[in-house]
Formats: structure tokens, sequence, C-alpha cells
């Protein structure tokens, strides 16, 4: 069936681009529900139709006009340009495919099975962090493998619009996401693309930032546009990248891969489980929000999915802001004092949380924003710390701390659809808020 709707929607979209002023017949069965959908983006699971509207023949050729223009220079910089351009590149679009549809999830699903959406791309990728240690030796396979699975998932998202292929392509993206991580920060280490290795690891932390930033608003705009636009735009732009590391990219040399440290055996240490801890509750709660939060801004405060995806930027750029001023400075400050304040923060903006107020709601996204970007910001250099002063090599450390925020991102969206589906979003977000502060009163960061 997914398979047939993708051939269907192919084959009509090739026939608008062609058309000039024939009569739309081929789309009248659409026009009724496609009338309904343009006139409010948020729809009840009731209300909508059993296939949703994904092309609308008004804009087709727009769209298609306008993927062209933007691949045109993707592909030349991709090919052309610099190495450690085109790793920023795949680690942008690495985020931009997470980030994209969180605002399009609540005109698609029910709120419960928004959560489960949201949950789906970070279980995928919890499961296969702990493979990335394997990755070290075959870097550009899995880059290769993880932009293949990543550009099947947003085709699949983008052609075929129903629940099932959506959670089977976001369980694709999650295992993707793994396997890019891995593979592009394993190759950065080795073989630097640039004369500073440090450079070469900001430029990817910056791209990465920049996905978290550019994400929803443009999955919101482009969904609003054309249902299918930032989709496979995206996803054409994977298979772009993946013809660029297949055409100028070399493994390099086997080398041995350095001894691990067991995950149980670090998490013995209070010095390693109480910041791990802190950063699985700050990123539960923001997940939380981003799997909630649109639909209360869709469908009870009127805001149109254009609106609601610009209004994420209010926490995507506190977020962003906070890692960059906080984090190099997070030492001198003191690790325990900014990461309790972080808590402190968080804690006062859930607990003064209201769903019927914008202005109260924009602040609540700039306080979560700021303590996610301070916590986000501190925890990684404290455990850099730790592991140069206590242990041989940092990286179990670092699967420990991928692993809780991956918990995190899993635990967030269903915990907070469930208790807004019980109770409601004001609950959810003072439940959370409480949280924050006991843990910041009763437990002392080393």
């Amino acid at each position: 069936m997914a398979l047939s709707r993708a051939w269907l929607f192919c084959i009509c979209v090739c026939v608008d681009c062609f058309r000039q002023d024939e009569p739309d017949t081929a789309w009248m069965l659409q026009l009724s529900v496609e009338k309904e959908v343009t006139a409010s983006p948020a729809i009840s699971p009731a209300e909508r139709p059993a296939w949703y509207p994904w092309f609308r023949a008004s804009h087709a050729r727009s769209s298609i006009y306008l993927m062209i223009l933007i691949l045109l220079p993707v592909t030349a910089v991709a090919f052309a340009g610099p190495k450690w351009l085109l790793a920023a590149m795949i680690i942008c679009s690495d985020t931009l495919c997470t980030e994209l549809p969180m605002a399009v999830f609540p005109v698609l699903a029910s709120p419960v099975e928004v959560g489960f959406l949201v949950a789906t791309k970070p279980l995928g990728q919890a499961i296969a962090t702990p493979l990335t240690r394997f990755v070290r030796q075959r870097e550009l396979f899995c880059l290769k493998l993880g932009l293949l699975l990543q550009s099947g998932g947003l085709f699949l998202q983008g052609l075929s619009p129903d629940l099932l292929s959506c959670f089977t392509a976001r369980l694709a993206q999650g295992v993707a996401s793994a396997l890019i991580m891995g593979a592009t920060s394993s190759l950065a280490r080795e073989e630097p693309m640039v004369a500073d290795k440090d450079s070469d690891v900001s430029t990817l932390i910056y791209s990465m930032y920049a996905g978290l930033i550019l994400g929803t608003p443009l999955g919101g705009l482009g969904f609003s546009f054309e249902a299918f636009l930032p989709f496979v735009l995206l996803g054409l732009v994977e298979l772009v990248m993946l013809g660029a590391v297949q055409l100028n990219w070399r493994q390099s040399a086997m080398q041995p891969a350095p001894a691990h440290i067991p995950v149980m055996q670090l998490l013995r240490f209070p010095m390693i489980w109480k910041p791990v801890l802190l950063i699985c509750l700050i990123v539960t709660y923001v997940s939380a929000l981003q799997a909630t939060v649109f639909s209360i801004m869709e469908a009870e405060m009127g805001l149109s999915l254009s609106q609601a995806s610009l209004m994420w930027l209010l926490q995507a750029v506190p977020a962003v802001i906070a890692v960059l001023l906080i984090g190099p400075n997070a030492q001198s400050i003191g690790f325990r004092l900014v990461m309790l304040m972080g808590l402190l923060v968080a804690g006062a903006g859930g607990i003064f949380s209201r769903q019927d107020s914008v202005s109260i709601l924009a602040f609540e996204l700039i306080v979560a924003g700021v303590a996610l970007g301070a916590e986000n910001g501190t925890v990684p250099r404290l455990l850099e710390d730790i592991c140069t002063r206590y242990f041989d090599e940092c990286g179990s450390v670092y699967v420990v701390l991928n692993l809780a925020q991956q918990a995190g991102y899993v635990l967030g969206p269903l915990l907070g659809t469930l208790m807004v589906r019980v109770f409601d979003f004001k609950t959810m977000c003072r439940s959370f808020g409480g949280v924050f502060v006991v843990y910041a009163m009763f437990h002392t960061l080393d």
C-alpha cells in the first residue's frame, strides 16, 4: 500500500509539471478535504481523511523549481568544496532530519501518537549507539549506510504519509544518526580536515547547532507550502552528500580500537552518574515540551503551523547561545554552580507554567532553552575533566552521556504526552519543575 501511494504520488507530480491550463481533474477527489486542511491546519484525528492530502497541485510546480534551485548550489559545494564543509553539511542535515517534522506531527497524529513518533528516532539511536565502537575501523561504510538510511526515511515520510511509514522512517533515521555521528567524529579525529583538529570539532558542533535552530521552522514553513517539500528536499540533499562522500573520501588505514571501560562500572561512581542523571532529566523535560507544545499552540491557542514552528526558535536559539557562552566558562564559574542554577531555572519555568497565555508559554520556552544549553555546555566538560584525572580514556564516558541523552529523548515524549492526556499541559510542566527543584535541593553534584 505504501509503495503504491508513492508511485501514484510521483506520477501525479509528473503530470502536473507538464500541464499548462488543463482543468485539475486528477485531483477532484481531494478538493473538498484540501479546502478543509487549508482552512484549519490543526485537524483532529476523527476529522482527518484516510489519505491525508499530501500533494497540492497548485504548488507542485513551484515546489519542484524551488528544490532544483536549492539543490544546484548544494551539489556544487558538496562535490567541489573542502572536506570539512561536507562534514559540517552532513552533521547539520542529521540534526535537521531530527527536528524537521516536530511541528508537523500534531497535524498528522493524535497527541499520544505524536509522543511515540518523537520518541522513535532517539530509541533507534540509543539502540545503535553501543555499536558505534565498531565504527572506528569502518568509518566510510557506516557513514554511507547512515546517509542512505537517512535519505530513505525522509522519502518514506514524504511520499507515503501514514503512521506506519513515519514510525519505520524514524526508527531507521535513529540508527542512521548513531552511524553518522560516530563515523564523522571518528574521521575528524583520525584525519584532520583542516590544520587544527580542534577547529574540526568546533565546526561540527556549530553545524549541529545550526540544524537544531533551523530544523523545526523550516519543516513547518515547508509543510505549510507543500506537505512533501521539506522531506523530499532534505532526502535529495542526503543523496547528494552520499555521492560526494563516495567520490571524494577514502578510508584511512585501520587502527586498533582503544580499550573501553564497561558502562556499568562507570555508573558506580557518583561523580559520573549524578551529572549524567541531571542531563537526562533536563533532556526529558525539553523533549516532553517538544512533543506536546505544538499541539497546545495549534489546537488551543489558535496558532498556525508556521507560527507554531517559528515559536520553537524561542527555545532553540537561547539553548545554543547558552551552550556557546556558558560552556567555555563553566570551569571558571564552577561546574556545580552552573548545573544547580540550570536546574533551578528550569524548575522555576516549569512551576510558573500556564497553557492559556502565549507570553507565558514563550517565557517557558526561553527558560527551558537556557537551562538545556547551560547543562549541555557544562556536563560534557565536567565529564571530560573527570576522565583526564581518573581514567585512561573518555570514549566510554561519552557513550554513557549519549545513552543518557537518548534515554531522555525517548522518555520525555512518552511521559509528556501521557501526562497531558491524563492531566493537562500545566500539570506536566509543574511536575517537572518540582522534580528539578527537589533534585537541586537534596543532591550535591560532585
